[in-house]
């Protein structure tokens, strides 16, 4: 029996408002619900979770292919401080022109996530990671050609790459939480380490490569070698529960799944946490060069200490949602420390002071791609994951696009004091929203889920 089976089996039919979805009864298969309270996406699959294997090599498999499209998805979105550095020196324009680049790069890979998770569901999970893998390669490729100009590059280096990033991205991320129950928070966080990983490794070699190549084969080079990462992947990227829904009305499900509470509750929570995510990223080592009297080359290496902690809270928060605390509350304690944690930068008034900021915001912040994810899986199931991760991770393109920005004005006109404060204020809101939806699940919040 396969676990198209299975799920058609565990589910019944519920009319609401003459939208036909699928939730679980406790009365058994074959019984109709006149009315639903709320959209219980995906609960069937939840429950038929005895049947997830939870380990073997197909199941580990697919951890490996999720931590190889961090690393080369991820990978230039957190090294493109190499390439600011290249466009200054060349003077192709203005520090905050030349970030254009950069920002549309990162919202597109999130941005498409919607239409990647659209077309999964219709050409397959393989077929959009190969297909995601060619147009990443011509991005950089085409990139190699448009070093003299911002608009090109934002048309490869951003949108290609993007878009290429993104439908090879989001099969990868949904796939462990299809082979794993109770190991799913260990599993992905293996998965998503690959994304800390991905900025050293990038960081590093674009560095050499222009260096030794010059700009021209420095993006060739990347571009192919990321080809090759992502189509060896390809084989490893099996569905094991399909993102179809079985009464083929997903376009109409998909605006009213915006009517369930926990649902917008969790849209709203993401979409402040990515207002706030880029900012500490985009802005330490200013602050250690202009507040703290930092040079420029020892202040850089705060983001090298940064993203190792967010591998750090990568591996280490999934142990942590599925041993202990449950994956929904750990979600709640990631963000509020995150939040808290700019305390630490407000009265950063050392490099040591700065560098425990650094480290805990760095750690927190990796994390928070482990807990979001299987908290979503936790609540809506596995059956509709890639559909509603591809809707929730959109809120990341905000993020990279007006959280930065928005900073940036804070910093230009109150100073660091307004960016921090601000900074810390949107994870706060971020958190209330995720408390929102903790409460409407149950309202004891001693209890572990």
């Amino acid at each position: 029996m396969n676990a198209d089976e299975i799920l058609s089996m565990s589910a019944t039919t519920c009319v609401r408002d003459s939208v036909v979805v699928h939730s679980e009864s406790s009365d058994g298969p074959g019984l109709m619900k006149p009315k639903c309270d709320s959209f219980e996406i995906g609960e069937a699959d939840n429950n038929a979770s005895t049947d997830v294997p939870d380990g073997g090599w197909t199941a580990w498999g697919t951890v490996l292919a999720c931590f190889v499209a961090h690393v080369v998805c991820f990978g230039p979105e957190y090294s493109y401080g190499v390439f600011t550095t290249y466009y200054l020196d060349r003077g192709l324009g203005s520090a905050s022109a030349i970030s254009i680049v950069g920002g549309l790069g990162a919202a597109s890979v999130n941005g498409f996530g919607v239409l990647s998770t659209f077309l999964m569901a219709k050409f397959g999970y393989q077929r959009m990671v190969l297909i995601g893998a060619t147009l990443y390669m011509v991005g950089f490729v085409a990139a190699s050609f448009s070093g003299h100009s911002l608009a090109l590059l934002c048309l490869t280096q951003s949108f290609l790459y993007g878009l290429g990033a993104s439908f090879a991205y989001y099969p990868a991320l949904s796939l462990p939480n299809q082979y794993f129950s109770k190991k799913r928070g260990i599993a992905t966080g293996l998965g998503v380490a690959g994304a800390g990983l991905g900025g050293v490794i990038y960081s590093v070699g674009a560095q050499q490569l222009l260096n030794a190549v010059g700009f021209e084969w420095s993006m060739r080079i990347m571009g192919l070698v990321s080809f090759v990462a992502l189509c060896a992947i390809a084989p490893l990227v099996k569905e094991r529960v399909s993102s179809n829904p079985t009464t083929g009305t997903q376009e109409r499900l998909g605006f009213f799944i915006l009517k369930d509470a926990k649902f917008t509750t969790l849209l709203v929570c993401i979409l402040f946490f990515c207002l706030s995510f880029y900012i500490p990223t985009y802005y330490l080592p200013d602050f250690a060069v202009t507040q703290l009297g930092i040079d420029p080359t020892p202040a850089s290496y705060l983001l090298t200490a940064h993203n190792g902690a967010a591998i750090l809270g990568r591996l280490s928060i999934g142990f942590i949602a599925d041993l202990a605390v449950g994956r929904i509350n750990t979600l709640l304690l990631v963000i509020f420390t995150h939040s808290l944690s700019t305390l630490i930068w407000y009265y950063a008034h050392t490099l040591q002071t700065l560098y425990a900021f650094t480290l805990i915001n760095g750690f927190v912040s990796g994390a928070y791609w482990v807990a979001f994810p299987v908290s979503i899986a936790e609540v809506f199931g596995v059956a509709r994951l890639g559909p509603l991760v591809g809707v929730l991770y959109s809120m990341n393109a905000l993020g990279a696009l007006c959280g930065p920005a928005a900073a940036g004005a804070f910093r230009d006109s109150v100073g660091y004091a307004g960016l921090i404060l601000f900074c810390g204020g949107l994870t706060m809101v971020s958190g209330l929203f995720a408390l929102c939806a903790r409460l409407l699940l149950d309202a004891n919040l001693w209890k572990r889920l």
